[in-house]
């Protein structure tokens, strides 16, 4: 996981590390396959910091792929298709900047663009008003002022670009804001960072607030959660974006892998955050061309496919090196504490890993060891955009 830092959700970088000090003691032993299970155990355990659940909850999913030599998208519904479509993200400058930039990413064969909003009201309207004047007419725009308005702003926004075709993606911060949004208007509505429950998306169906929603696995949770609103979405027949905030190719691997189980026709795009941060945490090949994205292939393999975490320099377990049981030994508990001051892998996980363990140890490394957590870009503006990592 990788919070986008913590001027964005409640999240951040040293929360993590504190949390998985909390939780990793209590939840060595636990039976890995049982994935729904532990995933109510963290919420007894700790409440919050989802973004610090989702790395377990994607590392259980990982050894869940790993021991049926399934990928993720078979485990998380089937793929649909062997590719999914990317957009650009177009930061705020003069409109001049922007429409180049969009006619560049379309050059580039991006079909889906993503105009930031959310600053001076009158300064986005001809931001907006010049990228789709240099775009094809079929270029798929969505306008984001992620959170940034009040209903007063929005709605001068929305008449002012009345005869443009775009979607409207989070205007408001507050639930009531959007819904009065909702209620004065029939553009097409996304939200994004209400998202973040199942009762929440629950409430938005109920009162005909969405018509698609984002789902970014560190806000939710992890996989876990991220696939029940993705399902519960699915029965609604609203469009879905999977993604999160941030991260390098284990986390492109994973919200790639449950968006490519989602119905095409449900799709609405993702995110190559891999490339948006000059830190690495596995290796793995993501084919990009035409605006499309292929996830690593290697046929019979897990859901990380060819993906090796270097967090640790520690390999994922595999039954043959490792010796998988569905009736482990009994547990080592590791000293936690001397993980995170001696950076270094407990002896018991090369000693006796088993099927239990060894996911929630190296996902406790993966955190509190070595391994850096990337960065977001110092802007939205996509794989140009490249900044060091975080601590």
């Amino acid at each position: 996981m990788a919070p986008l830092g913590s001027f964005y959700d409640p999240a951040f970088a040293s929360g993590a590390r504190e949390a998985m000090k909390e939780l990793a003691p209590q939840l060595l032993g636990s039976m890995a396959s049982g994935i729904e299970a532990l995933n109510r155990r963290m919420e007894l355990l700790l409440k919050g910091h989802p973004y610090a659940k989702s790395a377990i909850d994607m590392a259980l999913w990982d050894l869940a792929g790993k021991r049926t030599g399934l990928s993720l998208a078979a485990l998380s519904g089937g793929a649909e298709g062997e590719r999914l479509a990317l957009y650009r993200s177009i930061a705020q400058q003069a409109p001049d900047a922007m429409a180049a930039r969009a006619v560049k990413y379309i050059a580039e064969g991006y079909r889906r663009l993503q105009v930031k909003v959310g600053l001076d009201v009158n300064e986005d309207i001809a931001r907006l008003e010049a990228v789709r004047a240099s775009v094809p007419t079929d270029t798929v725009l969505f306008c984001d002022a992620n959170a940034s308005w009040g209903t007063s702003e929005t709605r001068r926004f929305l008449m002012a670009t009345r005869n443009l075709d775009y979607t409207l993606e989070q205007p408001c911060a507050s639930y009531e804001e959007n819904l009065a949004i909702r209620r004065a208007t029939d553009r097409p509505l996304v939200l994004d960072e209400s998202i973040d429950s199942a009762d929440v998306l629950l409430r938005a169906i109920s009162d005909g607030l969405v018509d698609g929603i984002t789902i970014k696995l560190a806000r939710v949770g992890g996989l876990t959660k991220a696939k029940l609103l993705r399902d519960i979405a699915i029965a609604k027949n609203l469009k879905v974006t999977i993604e999160d905030t941030g991260g390098a190719q284990i986390n492109t691997a994973a919200y790639s892998g449950l968006l490519l189980s989602t119905p095409e026709s449900l799709r609405q795009h993702t995110v190559d955050f891999h490339n948006w941060v000059t830190v690495s945490n596995a290796r793995g090949e993501f084919a990009i061309a035409d605006g499309m994205m292929s996830l690593p292939a290697d046929p019979g393999s897990a859901w990380m496919s060819t993906l090796i975490y270097s967090a640790n320099r520690c390999l994922p377990a595999t039954p043959e090196r490792d010796g998988w049981t569905d009736t482990p030994p009994a547990p080592v508990q590791p000293d936690v504490g001397a993980m995170v001051a001696g950076r270094r892998r407990p002896r018991c996980c090369a000693a006796r890993r088993c099927q239990r363990n060894a996911v929630l140890l190296q996902a406790c490394v993966r955190i509190l060891a070595a391994g850096p957590l990337p960065a977001p870009a110092s802007s939205s503006d996509g794989p140009s955009a490249r900044t060091r990592h975080l601590g």
